[in-house]
């Protein structure tokens, strides 16, 4: 459970992370334009002209760069993952109860009932994770 709860914190960590990136690239092209325009402005010289050249060109790849990054950002499904983490250590823990009140009770069936459902559970996880890959076996 411990494991699940980390790996749930690493996941929504990195997509926080990357998500205010797309943002910044986003800005950063508009903010190239609107100096392109600028430029377009002033009068011409060759400085003028080339650094206005740059200035539109930057302004049309970063999209194009960020809309990659958001792809893979989105491949790796991490808001995703973090939520499928955070569930299956909720599911372990009502289940960690559910086994100590059936071993306090001394109940046999209980305790192989309880410990089967900590197995499905953990067995469910791992087929969902081989659903993603195969899906996903074109990328």
């Amino acid at each position: 459970m411990n494991y699940l709860a980390e790996t749930a914190r690493i996941c929504e960590e990195r997509h926080l992370d990357k998500r205010n990136s797309f943002l910044i690239l986003f800005a950063a092209s508009v903010c190239l334009v609107f100096v392109h325009a600028v430029l377009e402005i002033v009068p011409h010289s060759t400085i003028a002209e080339t650094m206005s050249l740059i200035f539109v060109a930057l302004g049309v790849v970063l999209p194009a760069i960020a809309t990659g990054l958001r792809t893979k950002h989105f491949a790796d499904e991490l808001a995703r993952n973090a939520s499928r983490y955070k569930a299956k250590r909720h599911s372990l823990q009502e289940l960690q109860e559910r086994l100590s009140r059936a071993v306090e009770t001394r109940d046999g069936r209980a305790v192989l009932r309880e410990m089967s459902f900590c197995e499905q559970v953990l067995e469910l996880d791992q087929r969902e994770w081989l659903r993603l890959m195969i899906e996903a076996e074109w990328y």
